[in-house]
């Protein structure tokens, strides 16, 4: 990107009260930017599956092709158990240590690329981090699975209602 593309980026986070990073299949750079400007603002900001990649790659983080593809099931009634970690903004919001989630991607982050650049807040059984977070910023939280396919769970909503809490005093 140019700067001034940067520089257009950055304008436009300014106005924003939060970001959400969304999922998908494919990833650009000015993500990354709207990723590092969000965070350097301190804005709220959710990145969620290609919006996790690219909120840890904004941070100096990366992640990595799955190629035994055990976390891209296309059905979205396909859930698996997670572990959230204690002393984390997650398990403050959703007050569990466990919970199912939907997985679908192709590409997956281990806790040796996350833990130096943020806190992993939850983990799956095979060992891949599923979320992290900033624990400097008011609310900056990459989630692997995709909540927006999942609002009947109370939890998520509870994921939602707190990022718009936060975005709320952005303003």
């Amino acid at each position: 990107l140019t700067e001034q593309e940067k520089d257009d980026i950055f304008n436009m986070v300014r106005v924003c009260d939060g970001i959400i990073l969304q999922g998908g299949k494919t990833s650009s750079n000015y993500e990354i930017e709207y990723a590092k400007k969000t965070v350097e603002l301190d804005k709220p900001i959710i990145g969620i599956c290609a919006g996790f990649n690219n909120l840890l790659r904004a941070l100096g983080g990366n992640v990595k092709v799955n190629n035994t593809n055990s976390h891209n099931c296309l059905n979205e009634n396909y859930r698996h158990p997670i572990t959230v970690v204690k002393d984390t903004k997650l398990y403050s919001i959703i007050k569990k240590d466990k919970i199912d989630v939907n997985s679908i991607h192709s590409m997956v982050a281990t806790k040796e690329l996350v833990e130096p650049f943020a806190k992993i807040s939850s983990y799956s059984e095979d060992g891949l981090v599923e979320s992290f977070e900033l624990k400097d910023k008011k609310f900056a939280m990459g989630i692997k699975w995709h909540p927006e396919l999942m609002l009947n769970e109370q939890y998520v909503n509870e994921i939602f209602k707190m990022f718009v809490n936060f975005s709320k005093f952005e303003s």
